[in-house]
């Protein structure tokens, strides 16, 4: 069977080698083993690597993947100026891999999605979603939008939103990373699923030594983007917070954004400045794996997410996680067992988990262990052959 996968997701070409910041890519190398050829239709830019991307294809020259140049937008704002442009040269591309194609595999949120889903349907070719985020949720509660932004970015929101639902009860399945999303989508007359996808493969996992995990925890990270939607102003607060407790933690924080500049002054503000560093980009890979090995607890205080990969990240490195519960969250982290939930918005739920972790003797060992054995049950192999036996199941009784 011939797959197309459809993202969104620009990656940079150089020097005839792909690179993209954005890992979720890498599941066309993992389902390329299921399918008899493997096409990948995604906006291709010409210009110099950016320092967080990750290379992609290096390893794909004797696999069976090939590659469709879309345009690139960059932003949603874009893509609505650009609109005629765009769909005059995206159109012809568009038609002509889902023509080669047998079935079609689509990452939402993607501007390109809406002309893809209609021409799937008209050339008959099944279609399985795949929504990485709740993108409504996120405009709304994110903070990205403001001012004269916000009245047109909801509007476009809502109105994506409704465009989505009807490419879901056109497709013969569909896969969230959150229980919101798939409660508001999923419709009783189509296959709906909770899937995320683990980039962690088995040889990744790190094994901490037990000796460490009898210390208390002092070591806190943040890894991410920099941007209100992380919710980090919470992380500091709380930080600021277990200082007054007596609890001595030192904070990493990784990541490039907008907020940058505006949560450095309020780390100087709370008079953190010695307790908090600020580490800028740390590339993918091996730098990224060093700083989760200097790490006791990984913080992910966010207000809107799918299923964040630096949470399967840190399960695989032997790193307890505290994560508010939404999106996907709740869908892999299970409270007590390998992480612990907290409530959005909250400084002082953020410190409280911190002080449990410090104070409640083995808690930290229980939490890594039970990260070893979800990850371990969610490796990036396992992951892959689950989506591919969805599509594959879902063809055959289309037909």
């Amino acid at each position: 069977m011939r797959l197309l996968i459809l993202s969104d997701s620009h990656v940079i070409e150089k020097e005839g080698i792909y690179f993209s910041p954005d890992p979720w890519l890498k599941i066309t190398e993992y389902l390329e083993p299921f399918f008899s050829r493997v096409c990948l239709c995604i906006p291709v830019e010409q210009t110099c690597e950016p320092p967080s991307s990750i290379p992609l294809n290096r390893s794909w020259e004797q696999k069976r993947i090939h590659w469709k140049h879309t345009i690139a937008y960059k932003s949603v704002v874009n893509y609505y100026k650009l609109l005629p442009y765009i769909v005059a040269n995206n159109l012809p591309v568009v038609v002509d891999a889902v023509r080669d194609c047998d079935a079609v595999f689509m990452r939402l949120p993607a501007m390109n999605g809406y002309m893809t889903a209609l021409v799937a349907r008209l050339l008959g070719k099944p279609l399985v979603c795949y929504f990485s985020g709740d993108q409504r949720l996120q405009i709304i509660n994110g903070g990205k939008y403001r001012g004269l932004w916000y009245l047109p970015a909801r509007m476009a929101a809502v109105f994506h939103d409704f465009l989505y639902q009807r490419i879901v009860k056109g497709s013969i399945a569909s896969l969230f990373e959150g229980d919101l999303i798939l409660k508001r989508y999923a419709s009783t007359d189509n296959n709906s699923y909770f899937m995320f996808p683990s980039l962690i493969e088995e040889r990744e996992i790190w094994s901490r030594q037990q000796s460490s995990l009898q210390e208390p925890p002092r070591n806190l990270l943040f890894a991410g983007s920099l941007d209100k939607a992380k919710g980090i102003d919470f992380l500091l607060e709380a930080l600021a917070h277990l200082f007054l407790c007596g609890i001595e933690c030192r904070l990493t924080i990784c990541g490039e954004g907008p907020e940058g500049n505006a949560l450095k002054q309020l780390t100087n503000h709370l008079g953190l400045a010695d307790r908090v560093s600020f580490r800028g980009h740390v590339k993918w890979g091996k730098d990224l794996d060093e700083v989760y090995r200097e790490t006791d607890i990984l913080i992910h205080p966010s207000l809107s997410e799918g299923v964040p990969k630096v949470i399967l990240e840190a399960m695989a490195k032997g790193v307890a996680i505290v994560a508010t519960a939404v999106g996907g969250v709740p869908g892999v982290i299970t409270d007590a067992d390998n992480g612990i939930l907290v409530q959005p918005k909250s400084s002082r739920a953020i410190s409280d988990a911190v002080i449990k972790l410090v104070r409640v003797q083995g808690l930290r060992n229980q939490l890594v262990q039970g990260g070893y054995a979800f990850i371990k049950q969610h490796t990036a192999e396992k992951q892959a052959k689950e989506v591919a036996t969805i599509i594959l199941e879902s063809v055959k009784n289309s037909t």
